[in-house]
């Protein structure tokens, strides 16, 4: 999965990948991971030649989890009548 999210100036862009499989992608050939990205967006094929090594990506570690609740409860209210 390729998520980007545009900062203004530029796009901040990830390429997800599961959990303990950040060998498994930096196997590949360099060329094969450029491949990669422009398969899932193809509209990026002309700036996918700006990476040019691994050395132009970053790993980000990050959690997906979902919230059971949003905010903490309210405290009662007491109305008088």
């Amino acid at each position: 999965m390729l998520v980007m999210i545009n900062r203004g100036d530029y796009w901040q862009c990830a390429f997800v990948i599961p959990k303990g499989s950040h060998e498994a992608v930096n196997a590949p050939a360099y060329p094969e991971f450029r491949t990669t990205i422009r398969d899932l967006a193809s509209w990026l094929e002309d700036r996918v030649e700006e990476l040019k090594s691994w050395d132009d990506v970053q790993a980000a570690h990050g959690a997906v989890d979902r919230l059971v609740r949003c905010a903490p409860p309210r405290p009662a209210v007491h109305r008088r009548r």
